[in-house]
This record gives structure tokens, sequence and C-alpha cells, in this order.
């Protein structure tokens, strides 16, 4: 289930970043995907389900103040028609992956 790859990817990687794509075909979204594909680790989910797996509050969040990562997961719904987002979870930042 997504939910619990979400919550082990938490626990397993020290960095998260939340995006989103209109087009999720994107042969640019295929090429940055294969780059990274290993040290990292992503997911693509509807932006409820990826909330809940995060945690909403601090009450329900795995790691301390990853529920905060939730309210951007709320904010990329907002601004566009988009409900589903990508979380990718990733060891450390490096810059030659975000070419």
């Amino acid at each position: 289930m997504i939910i619990n790859g979400i919550r082990d990817a938490a626990e397993k990687y020290s960095s998260i970043y939340v995006f989103n794509f209109q087009n999720m075909r994107n042969s640019k979204l295929k090429e940055f995907r294969e780059q990274l594909q290993s040290s990292s680790k992503f997911f693509l989910g509807s932006n409820k389900v990826m909330q809940v797996a995060i945690g909403r509050s601090a009450s329900d969040e795995i790691k301390p103040n990853l529920h905060k990562v939730s309210k951007v997961v709320l904010s990329l719904q907002s601004l566009s028609t988009v409900l589903s987002c990508f979380v990718l979870f990733k060891s450390q930042f490096d810059s030659d992956g975000f070419d």
C-alpha cells in the first residue's frame, strides 16, 4: 500500500520534496526519475493519500515536523487543478540530480 511505502521511505531517507506536474507523461519527468532512481524513492498519489501517509497534524505525524509537509501538499492542490502530486525521498540533496 502506498501509505506504508511513504512511511517506510520517511524513516529511511533524510530529505523530502513535494511537487506536481501538469503532464505526468512528460519526457523530462521520465528523465528526472531515471536520474534519481538509484538514490531516491518516488511516490505519486492523490493529495489526500499523501497527507494521510505523512501525517496531517503533529499528533499523527511519523517524524517530528513532517506534518508541515502535508500543508505543502494542500497548497499545491489549491494552486492547480491537479489532485495528485509527487513525493520524492532522497538520502541527501545533491545538485547533480536536479539539472
